[in-house]
């Protein structure tokens, strides 16, 4: 008689154990892309948060130095107006018109008069001077060796001629400023378009230590003079007002007002060359060692966090970097999105976990079944209805031969057999 087929193949069992393993595979890297994915998901959206707040405070602190530029600029123009209003303003008639100037802003290095000094009156400059005060006044330059030196016979000087504060600008006065070509250009440039104009980064006469600043300068022309053309502007130029300026002065006041954030200030100069565009770094007020602004330093720090643009200042292009100081980082560092990774690979990996046993459960569950099934098989080889003689006991098999029943017993089933007599049979045999 037939049996069904009750034991599953290898290849299927194979088929199946995989499958388990793999699905466990399968959602493990399928939870680690998710977890990554959120990752840098919540991590760009604190970039972004950070860059924000970054952004606004140093915002804050340019609209401050441009407020401060354009009062710069303010304080010039005054002085221009001044000298333009007379011919004939007295060294001490200067002195009472920037002292209030220079109280209220202390970190104004000075300003100063300028006159066209043609060569023909030099001498009358030179002596109306000494008549003020100013002993052994003379019209000095620098030689090649940065040495200052008696000025030269030239066909014209634009010489510090009133400067204040005095005590602190004196080893300016009577200096040439038209004797450097940067200047002389600024000089021009102001005589032309009669606007106010600044020069690229220079080192004071004045100035001991390596510190850069800048002149602001406003043209002066004679009183009620025509100005419409350049070539007019030129006839009646007769001097300049100048504003001295050190980076190092008026940075840290001008965004005194501003909460300490940890920013620092890179500032260049896009108009000049590469050896001379480098102005002035302000190191944040939360730094507590000291930083050198060096040029492996700025190309690091525009490949982190930072604001940068440029602005017009008066004809030349600055350009104004903000960078994080240390204090700012160590504030503002978020774990946010490290612990969401963290959290989403421990899930995932338990979930993987998870996984595995219930395979390896499923591998147990099915091996034990299959024996079962082997077991519950050779029971039903002996069920049902089985052919035998009624002589000899023979029985026939699904194939219809006929077997003797210790051997069909044999082989379908696990029982042995050993030979005896029974008492009923046994007296039949004795009887014999």
């Amino acid at each position: 008689m037939d049996s069904p087929e009750t034991t599953t193949s290898p290849k299927k069992a194979y088929l199946a154990e995989y499958s388990h393993i793999s699905s466990a595979v399968l959602a493990f890297i399928i939870g680690s892309i998710v977890s990554v994915a959120i990752f840098f998901v919540v991590q760009s959206g604190e970039k972004s948060e950070i860059q924000s707040l970054f952004e606004l405070n140093a915002r804050h602190r340019l609209n401050s130095l441009q407020t401060d530029m354009v009062r710069h600029q303010e304080m010039v123009n005054s002085i221009a107006g001044l000298f333009s209003s007379s011919q004939n303003i007295t060294r001490n008639e200067f002195h009472d018109f920037v002292k209030d100037i220079l109280l209220r802003y202390p970190y104004i290095h000075g300003f100063s008069w300028n006159p066209l000094i043609k060569k023909a009156k030099q001498k009358n400059f030179i002596e109306k001077a000494r008549n003020d005060g100013i002993n052994n006044f003379e019209i000095t330059e620098l030689n090649s060796n940065k040495q200052i030196i008696k000025a030269p016979i030239r066909d014209d000087y634009v010489a510090v001629y009133y400067i204040e504060p005095y005590l602190s600008n004196k080893k300016a006065m009577g200096f040439n400023i038209a004797s450097n070509p940067s200047r002389l250009k600024a000089i021009e440039q102001a005589r032309d378009t009669g606007l106010a104009v600044i020069t690229e980064r220079i080192k004071l006469v004045q100035e001991k230590e390596g510190n850069f600043g800048y002149l602001l300068l406003k043209a002066i022309y004679q009183k009620g003079s025509v100005l419409d053309t350049v070539a007019k502007r030129r006839k009646h130029f007769t001097g300049v007002a100048v504003g001295v300026f050190r980076f190092r002065d008026w940075i840290p006041l001008a965004i005194r007002e501003t909460e300490p954030f940890g920013i620092d200030v890179w500032i260049t100069d896009e108009s000049a060359t590469v050896d001379k565009a480098f102005l002035h770094f302000h190191s944040s007020r939360t730094r507590q060692e000291a930083f050198q602004p060096a040029q492996h330093a700025y190309k690091k720090a525009m490949d982190s966090l930072h604001w940068r643009t440029t602005i017009n200042v008066l004809g030349r292009q600055w350009s104004f970097m903000f960078t994080p100081s240390p204090a700012f980082i160590n504030k503002h560092q978020s774990w946010q999105a490290y612990i969401y990774l963290v959290i989403g690979l421990i899930i995932t990996t338990l979930l993987a976990l998870y996984l595995f046993s219930k395979t390896q459960h499923a591998k147990k569950l099915a091996s034990t079944n299959e024996e079962l099934l082997d077991a519950l098989n050779e029971i039903k080889t002996l069920q049902g209805i089985i052919p035998i003689c009624s002589y000899c006991h023979s029985i026939r098999d699904d194939k219809g031969a006929w077997d003797k029943l210790e051997s069909y017993l044999g082989k379908h089933s696990d029982a042995s057999f050993s030979h005896g007599i029974c008492p009923k049979c046994i007296k039949i045999v004795q009887a014999d």
